[in-house]
C-alpha cells in the first residue's frame, strides 16, 4: 500500500471511528444507480460510488472535490469516471469556476464533461439556496451558460426537487432532491440524464460506501486511491 493510499485510509478511518470530519468541511457519499428509459425499461443498482467534499471559503467562494466512478452494466470493461477539484464563486452575476485544481474524465465525451462540471459548480450554489422553501422557476448563468432551473415542493413541503435544463441541449438535464430535516436542506439524491440513460447518485453513509467499494477495482483507483484534498 503506497503512501497516498495510507493517507486516505487513515483519513477515512478517523472519519468513521470518531463520527467527526477528520478534514474540515462537509462530506457527502453516494452509491450510483442507472436507469435506461427506452421501449424496455432497465434498472441497475450499485454500479458505482461517489464522494464529495465542500469547504466554504471567503468572498462567496466554495471548494468542491468530487470523485466518481461507475461501471457499465452491459459492457464489462467500460468504466465511467471523473475527478474534479475546483473553487467556485457564486454572486449576483451567476456561478463560475475561479480555479481548476485538477480535473480528470474517463469514458465521458468532451461535451458532457463540460456539462458535468457546470452541474457540480451549480451544486455549490444549491447547497446554500436550497434553504429557501419556496419553489421558483428562474435562469442562472453557470460558467457562462444560461441554465433553466425549475423547482417544485413535494411531500407536504418536506422535499424540494430542482430540475436543471440546458436550453440549447435538450438531450442532457440534471435534477437535485433536497429533504428538509430540522428545517435544514439535506441532499437525498441527484442525477443527470443523457438522452435515455439516467445516472442517479443516492446518498449513503460513508461507512457503507467504503465497505462496499473501497477495495474493488476500478473504484479503489478512481475514488479512493488519490488524495481528495489539495
Amino acid at each position: 500500500m503506497n503512501l497516498i493510499i495510507k493517507k486516505i485510509v487513515v483519513l477515512l478511518v478517523c472519519f468513521l471511528l470518531t463520527g467527526f470530519h477528520a478534514v474540515a468541511g462537509e462530506w457527502k457519499s453516494f452509491r450510483i444507480n442507472a436507469q435506461y428509459r427506452g421501449a424496455i425499461k432497465k434498472s441497475f443498482k450499485n454500479i458505482g460510488c461517489a464522494i464529495a467534499w465542500f469547504e466554504d471559503l471567503k468572498d462567496g467562494n466554495t471548494q468542491i472535490v468530487t470523485h466518481v466512478c461507475a461501471k457499465d452494466p452491459d459492457k464489462r470493461n467500460q468504466t465511467y469516471a471523473f475527478r474534479l477539484n475546483m473553487i467556485v464563486n457564486y454572486s449576483a452575476s451567476g456561478v463560475r469556476v475561479v480555479k481548476n485544481i485538477y480535473n480528470f474524465y474517463e469514458g465521458i465525451d468532451e461535451g458532457n464533461a463540460d456539462e458535468i462540471q457546470q452541474l457540480m459548480a451549480l451544486w455549490c450554489f444549491l447547497r446554500k439556496d436550497a434553504k429557501n422553501r419556496v419553489a421558483r422557476d428562474y435562469g442562472l448563468s453557470v460558467e457562462g451558460r444560461l441554465l433553466n432551473l425549475k423547482e417544485k415542493m413535494v411531500r407536504g413541503n418536506k422535499r424540494k426537487e430542482i430540475n436543471v435544463y440546458w436550453p440549447k441541449k435538450r438531450s442532457f438535464s440534471g435534477k437535485f432532491f433536497y429533504d428538509y430535516k430540522n428545517n435544514r436542506p439535506v441532499i437525498n439524491k441527484f442525477r443527470f440524464k443523457n438522452q435515455r440513460v439516467a445516472i442517479s447518485f443516492v446518498a449513503e453513509t460513508m461507512k457503507k460506501v467504503t465497505e462496499k467499494f473501497a477495495n474493488q477495482s476500478p473504484f479503489r483507483e478512481h475514488v479512493f486511491a488519490n488524495q481528495l484534498i489539495k
